[in-house]
């Protein structure tokens, strides 16, 4: 088969795909506001859907319509909530210490490929405050509450700790410093979390 190919404008619409990492950041956001909050163009994939049945786990109620989430605060409080991350690796970090900044206990379950994956950076942070983490086949049961202080992080591993620090932290009394330790990986996704706190 023979195929010319010759030079001319180029027009028409392309639709970008909805960005996932995004995605999980405004939806969290939008928990964490208290306000109602509409987050649109979502593509609802596997790790998306498990944020979002987090939510509820928050005491945070949402609807969906079409391509576009409404969230509705986190005001209610649940006794030892259960928070469902199936296989998503993002869910799981972000969220941790945004929940032990509302509870003193909590139970993270997913997938045993995904707990294999393990949290060791929270592990030794949370180890620091006296928490204790208890992990099992298919869960992570977490207990005591994060307090804002200094908290050195690995650069080199996954920013995904560093997000969820930035969620949690401006959530507690006093201030808090995260220390980033060289080499950063992946500086991209820490600015994207710093946009979408900031906004």
């Amino acid at each position: 088969m023979n195929v010319s190919l010759k030079k001319g404008a180029l027009n028409g619409i392309v639709s970008a795909p909805p960005s996932k990492s995004y995605s999980h950041r405004y939806l969290i956001a939008s928990l964490l506001s208290n306000k109602r909050c509409e987050v649109s163009s979502l593509f609802f994939s596997d790790d998306i859907k498990a944020t979002l049945s987090c939510i509820n786990a928050f005491g945070g109620t949402y609807e969906i319509k079409d391509d576009k989430v409404i969230i509705y605060g986190n005001n209610k409080v649940i006794d030892n909530p259960i928070f469902n991350c199936n296989e998503s690796g993002s869910t799981l970090r972000f969220l941790i210490p945004i929940a032990l900044s509302k509870y003193e206990k909590v139970t993270f379950k997913g997938s045993k490929r995904l707990i294999s994956r393990g949290i060791d950076i929270y592990e030794k942070i949370l180890s620091l405050q006296a928490i204790k983490v208890t992990k099992k086949d298919d869960e992570i049961l977490i207990q005591g509450k994060i307090k804002s202080g200094v908290f050195d992080v690995d650069g080199s591993i996954s920013s995904q700790y560093i997000t969820g620090l930035l969620f949690a932290l401006p959530l507690l009394d006093g201030d808090s410093i995260i220390n980033i330790i060289p080499p950063i990986n992946s500086k991209k996704y820490i600015d994207m979390t710093l946009d979408v706190v900031d906004k």
